[in-house]
């Protein structure tokens, strides 16, 4: 029969479908007895067969479809007829109840060939998805560093609250609910997204016996495990993810679905349907990442589609996480009404003791290992490093850098990090024709700090921020030339992607008060630099003294001065192998203390002194020093006492310190032995 109708011999049957139907019934009841349905019922498996032989996917769609019509078609039954029974009338009483069984097998079919293919449709969803979101991805690191390590590798869980009240998961719970998590930057908001999408789809990828699964035995798969229990997700959640950086803008309503991380172009509409099914089934969950980082416009036309989306999916639930900015757009859309608000917390010292023990057993892989409560006493015990570490993209970026760097100080740790902001996010390459570079754009962000601290104000307004930009540029000399939109383009996409200066209530601010000290100490350095170039000759004491008199503000308030005083004399003395400006500064220092004893002021100046003598932040002309005659610190303390010693200050030597862990020291450097060989030895000089 096969042959006969591949030579064309056999009758003439429209399609493929329609042959296997015919082949399924002259197997079945191509008998000389009368035909019996009721008595022998075809068979699904005898189909399979004849479709295998015929190579006709039964699976598909198109084939149950077309085998439907055929088979309900009086050119089919006249085939049956004449290839079967020889037109025999037996046929033509069992006509009618033939063409029933059709219809109910062929809807069984069409159920079992639409379920099969929502379930690889599926499968194939979590899997892209999977791919998509398991991998830690610490942004502004090497790739090849972090890139064979899963979440559950690197993620430490995080605190949440809600209106002040700790909370343990922003997914847990039975009902419906819709969530806004708020952080700063840095703080793993992407990662919690990562987080949540592969804990709600990890069960039903075991049950698919997906490939793209850790080893089901392995520790990783125990440790997704762990993380589950942590979310503490009591509903398998289909997720629909979105990312606000991937966003494009597009006209029609299937734009928030198409968007989603996972779907494949000429997907949608089978997207669509298990989107409809996990709705009704309660299980639909939408998540918004990165909210902020949807450009204005593109951002209504988003929320507007997410809105209706919602009125229509009444049994969905939302999370989007976003920067903690000033939100008035909230109020123009429905879904906000039920909205909580809820807190991403910064990491505290058991989760920052958490991480460095993750980081050293999945990243570092050289041969020497570190002792994990060395390194986590090192970075909580330096005031500016804790900072640091409360922030896990900070922490990252300086466990990286210390990593390479076993003698990496702050100094060291936090330019690195402000470079990777700007070099590592920024496009540059888009402005290089206009000779705007890394360097460059961190000495506007250096000026623009300066500006804050120096006028007290430590916010710009939204609307002035590129003509801040634009001014800073015309003291550096730059190129003033560039058009208002590239500006505005430019520190635009800085902002968004290097997050240095961040919007927030009531305008613009670094995302870190040390980042602006910092910058604002480098800018500092810069004018005087440029006003005493020590490679011109020009370093007059006094005029060194009275630039770097009229940089400091009247009184020296603690918030901000205390710390760039001491990054300044950090930086001056890492850029310089021969400070020219320290000792002159130490010495505007020890005269202000000396008119403002018993005050606030003096109070910043004596914590200034300290902090440069212990070397909190970075090596300077003190703790550079080296002296043949006695050790480091004896020579640290030795030369603070004498430069104070020359402005009248003996009595706050003491206090001084007393705030550094110097104290044996200074008993021996003011003990007589000492200075009568002090004295010695500066009699041996002048006799030679």
């Amino acid at each position: 029969m096969v042959n006969r109708w591949r030579r064309g011999t056999a009758p003439q049957l429209p399609n493929l479908a329609s042959f296997a139907a015919v082949v399924c019934y002259c197997m079945l009841y191509g008998r000389e007895k009368p035909c019996s349905l009721e008595s022998a019922p075809p068979s699904e498996k005898l189909l399979e067969y004849c479709c295998g032989i015929l190579q006709i996917n039964i699976k598909s769609e198109l084939f149950v479809k077309e085998l439907h019509e055929v088979c309900t078609t009086t050119v089919v039954f006249g085939a049956m007829c004449s290839c079967c029974f020889q037109n025999r009338t037996e046929f033509q009483n069992g006509e009618h109840t033939f063409k029933d069984w059709v219809c109910g097998y062929m809807e069984h079919l069409g159920r079992r060939v639409r379920e099969t293919s929502k379930r690889e449709a599926m499968k194939n969803y979590y899997e892209r998805l999977w791919t998509a979101c398991c991998r830690m991805e610490l942004r502004d690191i090497v790739d090849s560093l972090t890139g064979g390590y899963d979440i559950c590798d690197l993620y430490v869980f995080p605190e949440f609250s809600f209106s002040g009240v700790p909370r343990q998961s922003p997914v847990m719970g039975k009902k419906r609910f819709y969530r806004m998590v708020s952080a700063n930057s840095g703080a793993g908001k992407s990662s919690l997204v990562q987080a949540v999408v592969l804990t709600s789809i990890l069960g039903p990828l075991k049950d698919f016996e997906s490939q793209c699964l850790p080893e089901t035995a392995g520790k990783r798969m125990r440790r997704y495990e762990s993380l589950k229990e942590q979310f503490a997700c009591q509903r398998e959640y289909f997720p629909v993810m979105i990312r606000g950086t991937d966003l494009n803008a597009a006209p029609d309503g299937g734009y928030l679905l198409r968007a989603a991380c996972g779907v494949k172009d000429g997907e949608i509409d089978r997207f669509s349907d298990l989107v409809e099914m996990a709705e009704r089934e309660g299980r639909l969950l939408l998540i918004i990442d990165a909210l902020d980082e949807i450009a204005d416009g593109e951002r209504d036309m988003f929320l507007r589609q997410l809105d209706h989306f919602l009125s229509g999916h009444k049994k969905a639930s939302l999370l989007i996480t976003t920067r903690l900015i000033e939100k008035p757009f909230l109020k123009d859309y429905a879904m906000f009404g039920d909205m909580e608000q809820w807190t991403l917390k910064l990491f505290d010292d058991g989760q920052i003791l958490e991480l460095i023990r993750r980081w050293y057993d999945h990243v570092i892989t050289n041969n020497v290992k570190n002792n994990c409560e060395q390194i986590y006493q090192y970075f909580i015990s330096n005031p500016y490093l804790h900072k640091l570490s409360n922030n896990p993209y900070m922490f990252s970026q300086a466990l990286y850098i210390r990593s390479f760097d076993l003698n990496a100080n702050p100094n060291t740790i936090l330019s690195n990090i402000i470079a990777r902001l700007i070099v590592k996010r920024w496009p540059m390459e888009r402005y290089r024709h206009y000779n705007v570079t890394a360097e460059y754009m961190r000495r506007i962000l250096s000026c623009i700090a300066w500006e804050m601290v120096d006028s007290d104000e430590h916010r710009i307004e939204a609307r002035e921020l590129s003509s801040r930009f634009q001014d800073a540029a015309g003291r550096l000399g730059g190129w003033t030339e560039i058009p208002d939109e590239v500006w505005r383009t430019m520190v635009n996409e800085m902002n968004a992607r290097a997050g240095l200066l961040i919007p927030g209530y009531g305008g613009y601010t670094f995302q870190l008060s040390m980042i602006e000290c910092y910058l604002a100490a480098e800018w500092m350095l810069e004018i005087l630099r440029e006003k005493f170039d020590v490679r011109n000759g020009t370093q007059n004491p006094y005029e060194i003294e009275a630039e770097f008199d009229r940089l400091l503000p009247e009184q020296l308030e603690p918030e901000y001065w205390q710390d760039i005083l001491i990054m300044f004399f950090s930086i001056a003395g890492k850029y310089n192998k021969k400070d020219y400006y320290s000792p002159v500064l130490y010495k505007i220092l020890a005269r202000r203390l000396a008119l403002t004893l018993n005050s606030v002021e003096s109070a910043v100046i004596i914590n200034i002194f300290a902090s440069i003598v212990r070397n909190v932040f970075g090596f300077n002309s003190l703790t550079d020093y080296r002296s043949r005659k006695y050790n480091t610190a004896r020579s640290q303390m030795l030369r603070m006492i004498t430069q104070m010693a020359g402005e009248r200050l003996e009595e706050w030597t003491i206090p001084i310190v007393e705030r550094t862990v110097f104290q044996e020291e200074f008993e021996l450097l003011v003990s007589e032995d000492l200075i009568s060989e002090k004295e010695g030895n500066e009699r041996d000089g002048e006799g030679r």
